[in-house]
């Protein structure tokens, strides 16, 4: 029998949430695992995963220390960075993984048991394993604890974009760059919030994995569908540490009407999809959770005050359909892993491109059954800082050392002084400015379809499958591109020919055999042997590894 929507809200508010949380933060900080160092189980990379791994060993070859490695959410950094430690770990070197948050430790480690990699941790309420070659530090403990009892030759850093401006990581940058140290950044977003700030500052190498967009294609991040409404009224919110104050945020965001209409929304566009919604702060979370709950539809809410072991069971009950929606204002941005996740709620306007797509990407991994991923954006950041895919390249970027700008002013109407915009007083005469009530409302509260990525993935199937059909009928590649154009009305993306035919991996056999087609095709059309290199080279690559000339008749 299917329990009740009552009875399954029930659940959502069990006995443990009013329990001494103190209790389970003890249980969920076991001592550091001894793990065996035997691989659990066998990983088999992906092309574009041990492309970045060879990259990584050439720039070190070659004296590079300071590398970034930039790798969309869900292309597997975590995957990367453990095959490389691995090989690293077992030629005796000895390694500092520093992750963001005390949070996060929990499931470095997990993931790196699986590779059979030994673990110390250096984080509260572990206890220290100083024999162990590897180190799994949060930055918040290295602040508190010394630990020149651990000199390491690789020093990688999760999160990069974030955790390499910790002071304390800062002086660990600092105290080993007379070394032989190498410093290895990884982050899915290289951006800073601050202008003056820049992935360049600290790195002086990078290495890209492919492009959200190409990792799209290739079906390896599930396609994003987006709806929007206008966003918030933005305007005279003031900026604090290079973001909209939450103060003023909430006033305008956490109101019962928008909350209201964004429940009814998602019940038009997104009913019954694995949902999670990312809140101004931990009350608009709450309200979020509650209007879902109260219209039927059961949902939750978590906060980093919660201990890890109370987000785990939240997390398990939304990844098995107990609840649909799961609302936060943080603790969702980093760490968080349910793939199932098909519909991402941006409630929370902001500055930070790096945030707003580290919260897009929550609902991009791969599922079985699962087709595309709806992105409702109800803080207008689509329109801010544009589709995902659409970024063509990843950079390190340059800062601007400019002086900071001056704040916003006003003119009192009273006595015609002037003040900060932010000032609720008037310091001269006393003066209350009105406070102006504003909120996400809008004249029209639907939202309306941005762009429908999965369409474009169809395409690009499509035009596969025709350069497969050209290719096995003996057709030359441009009746591929003519089926396509008569088909969708303009031509299709050079790019889109490689990996076409024969994937991502073609064997020595595939290239010659695809070769031997091309110049059947050359010689019956009177084309010259630079055709046949071009085409060899947008199906294979630069390095086709056939020598075109021998087999040239």
């Amino acid at each position: 029998m299917t329990p009740s929507v009552a009875s399954k809200t029930k659940l959502l508010q069990p006995l443990w949430l009013q329990q001494n949380n103190k209790k389970n933060v003890e249980e969920d900080k076991q001592l550091s695992l001894s793990l065996s160092i035997a691989p659990s189980q066998i990983f088999i990379l992906r092309d574009y995963q041990l492309q970045v791994i060879d990259e990584l060993y050439k720039l070190i070859k070659h004296n590079h220390r300071r590398i970034l490695i930039v790798a969309p959410t869900g292309a597997g950094k975590t995957i990367i960075a453990a095959s490389f430690i691995y090989q690293e770990y077992s030629s005796g070197k000895t390694i500092l993984f520093i992750v963001h948050r005390d949070v996060l430790i929990k499931q470095t480690l997990n993931k790196f048991a699986n590779f059979g990699i030994e673990c110390g941790v250096i984080a509260g309420g572990y206890k220290e394993t100083r024999n162990a070659s590897v180190q799994i530090a949060s930055a918040q403990t290295l602040a508190r604890r010394k630990t020149n009892w651990f000199t390491p030759d690789i020093i990688l850093i999760d999160e990069a974009h974030q955790t390499a401006w910790n002071k304390v990581v800062q002086r660990q940058l600092e105290n080993f760059e007379s070394s032989n140290t190498t410093f290895i950044g990884l982050t899915a977003t290289p951006w800073r919030l601050s202008k003056r700030e820049a992935m360049s500052d600290l790195f002086d190498s990078l290495i890209a994995a492919p492009t959200p967009g190409e990792l799209i294609l290739k079906g390896y991040l599930a396609p994003p569908i987006y709806y929007s409404v206008d966003g918030a009224d933005l305007k005279g919110v003031r900026t604090v540490a290079g973001d909209y104050d939450n103060s003023e945020l909430v006033v305008r965001c956490n109101v019962p009407k928008v909350v209201e209409t964004l429940v009814s929304e998602w019940k038009r566009l997104a009913l019954n999809r694995l949902t999670i919604a990312f809140a101004v702060n931990v009350a608009h979370a709450k309200a979020i959770a509650t209007a879902f709950n109260q219209a039927g539809i059961p949902a939750a809410s978590v906060d980093g005050t919660m201990p890890t072991k109370q987000r785990e069971v939240i997390y398990s009950q939304l990844e098995s359909g107990l609840i649909k929606v799961l609302a936060s204002c943080e603790a969702l941005g980093e760490g968080f892993d349910v793939p199932a996740i098909s519909c991402v709620l941006l409630c929370r306007p902001t500055k930070s491109k790096a945030k707003t797509w580290q919260q897009i990407g929550r609902g991009l991994r791969i599922s079985p059954g699962k087709y595309d991923c709806l992105i409702l954006d109800q803080a207008g950041l689509i329109k801010q800082f544009g589709f995902i895919e659409d970024v063509k390249t990843f950079t390190l970027g340059q800062s601007k050392n400019s002086l900071p700008s001056e704040a916003p002013t006003k003119i009192c109407p009273q006595c015609s002084a002037i003040t900060y915009n932010f000032h609720k007083v008037c310091g001269c005469c006393g003066y209350q400015f009105p406070v102006v009530s504003k909120s996400l409302d809008t004249t029209d509260t639907k939202f309306k379809l941005l762009r429908c990525t999965a369409d474009k993935v169809k395409q690009y199937r499509h035009y596969h499958e025709l350069l497969t059909e050209a290719y096995h009928r003996g057709l030359k590649p441009n009746w591929a591109d003519k089926q396509y154009q008569i088909h969708y009305g303009y031509w299709p993306p050079y790019k889109w020919m490689h990996g076409a035919i024969f994937g991502s991996q073609p064997t020595v056999a595939d290239k010659v055999a695809y070769q031997k087609y091309l110049l059947r095709l050359m010689k019956a059309d009177g084309q010259c042997i630079g055709w046949v290199e071009h085409h060899m080279k947008m199906i294979f690559g630069a390095q086709t590894s056939v020598p075109l000339r021998d087999n040239y008749v």
